[in-house]
C-alpha cells in the first residue's frame, strides 16, 4: 500500500524490486534467443537497465502503480496479466523466477 516514492524510500523493498525485475530481464532475454533461432535478431535488454529505471522511477514524481490503483478502487487486481504470464512465460524457456513466483502466489492468494 505504497506510492513509488515509498517504495523506494525502503532499501529492502527497492532491492526485491530490482530482485523481480532482473528475473524478467534474464526471462526475456531467454525468449530472444528462444525466438532468435527463427529470425536473425538477437537484442537483449542490458542486465543493468533493472538499477537504471529504479534510479528513473526515484527523480519521477510519485505514482501509483497500476495494481495499487486497482487495489484502492475496489477493482480486481491483474493478477494474471502483471504476474501470472510473466511466471509461466519464463518458465516455457527454462528459466527459474523465484521470487516472482513467491510474488505471483502471495498476491494470487490475497486477491481471492
Amino acid at each position: 500500500d505504497a506510492t513509488t516514492n515509498e517504495l523506494m524510500a525502503d532499501e529492502a523493498v527497492k532491492a526485491q524490486i530490482h530482485t523481480l525485475m532482473t528475473e524478467v530481464i534474464t526471462a526475456a532475454n531467454a525468449w530472444v534467443d528462444h525466438l532468435s533461432k527463427q529470425t536473425a535478431s538477437t537484442r537483449h535488454i542490458p542486465i543493468n537497465w533493472a538499477a537504471d529505471m529504479l534510479n528513473a522511477t526515484t527523480k519521477m514524481k510519485p505514482y501509483r502503480t497500476s495494481m495499487k490503483i486497482d487495489f484502492d478502487e475496489g477493482r480486481p487486481l491483474e493478477v494474471e496479466a502483471i504476474l501470472g504470464n510473466p511466471v509461466r512465460a519464463a518458465a516455457e524457456v527454462g528459466v527459474k523466477v523465484p521470487e516472482m513466483e513467491k510474488l505471483y502466489k502471495q498476491v494470487r492468494a490475497l486477491s481471492n
